[in-house]
């Protein structure tokens, strides 16, 4: 599902764009013919998620959290295949107050579901992945190696990865610290992204209902095109996200960082769309604060 990458270029720099492909955070590995030697991970996610044990030992932050995303999240178990996710899925889980399963978060910022995996037939000779997703945005992931009951766990090419005995139960645990994202709806607003790096003028109407905006830097922009500014470029969350009318983006630089013989007048906040630089309009430069705007569509 497309994501809206922006990047900062010269008379042409970029900003924001549309790019077809594997979220940066979640890389694909290569197929092979046989299942059980494609790659696990352990737990990924964007800074600020974490997961909890027992699917990670590491130390978790138990202030600043944010309690308030119940409804925009969800948890998804599939097959992994190396590349994406194997359909259908074994199991969404969500805050449905009339599933079996269901999400729920403690006063203290815990988000918490438990898998049963009892009627699931999961096959020992497959990688599964669970994925926390909010608004559909990918925030954090992790792969199961499944172990048939009463047989020595097995390796499947991580180390990291969770270990699961068929037919039994695993606690699924996370924390989302304020910050990673923030909550914007149809009521528009302006929102600060990335720990007040990139601003978000959105006007009524914009989005449809709410959603967990999120923005992570990123590497990954075309080659060969007009010069860029390093660390100007942006995918924004979630992912398939459409602005009903334009959105006004602010998007800083750093000085040192223009191209030598570029007049920092000349910077252009783009977007990338199917690997091509859409420049957006003609922009606003504020060199006292070194930042670059534009007005977003789509």
């Amino acid at each position: 599902m497309s994501r809206i990458r922006a990047v900062m270029v010269v008379a042409t720099f970029v900003s924001i764009g549309c790019v077809d492909g594997p979220l940066p955070t979640e890389p694909a590995s290569d197929l092979s013919p046989a299942l059980t030697v494609v790659d696990a991970s352990g737990p990924q996610g964007l800074e600020g998620f974490h997961f909890r044990g027992p699917i990670s030992d590491e130390p978790v932050p138990t202030d600043g959290l944010d309690a308030s995303l119940l409804d925009l999240l969800s948890v998804e178990i599939c097959e992994w295949n190396g590349t994406e996710c194997v359909l259908p899925l074994v199991r969404e889980i969500t805050a449905d107050l009339n599933a079996p399963e269901r999400i729920f978060v403690s006063d203290d910022g815990v988000y918490a579901t438990v898998w049963s995996t009892r009627k699931d037939d999961l096959d020992p000779e497959r990688i599964y992945r669970i994925r926390v997703l909010a608004s559909g945005g990918l925030l954090g992931y992790v792969d199961v190696d499944v172990v048939e009951p009463g047989r020595n766990r097995r390796s499947s090419g991580g180390e990291d990865h969770v270990h699961l005995v068929a037919g039994q139960s695993l606690s699924i645990g996370f924390v989302i610290e304020e910050g990673t994202g923030e909550r914007a709806g149809s009521d528009g607003g302006v929102v600060e992204l990335a720990g007040g790096q990139i601003t978000l003028d959105l006007p009524a109407g914009a989005l449809q209902g709410d959603v967990l905006l999120t923005a992570t830097p990123t590497d990954d922009v075309p080659t060969g095109g007009p010069p860029i500014v390093p660390g100007t470029a942006w995918d924004f969350g979630p992912d398939g996200i459409e602005f009903d009318h334009p959105v006004f983006m602010t998007i800083p630089f750093d000085p040192a960082d223009v191209p030598s013989g570029v007049d920092p007048n000349e910077l252009r906040i783009h977007k990338v769309v199917n690997g091509e630089f859409v420049q957006q309009n003609a922009g606003l430069v504020d060199l006292g604060n070194n930042t670059v705007s534009a007005q977003v569509d789509g």
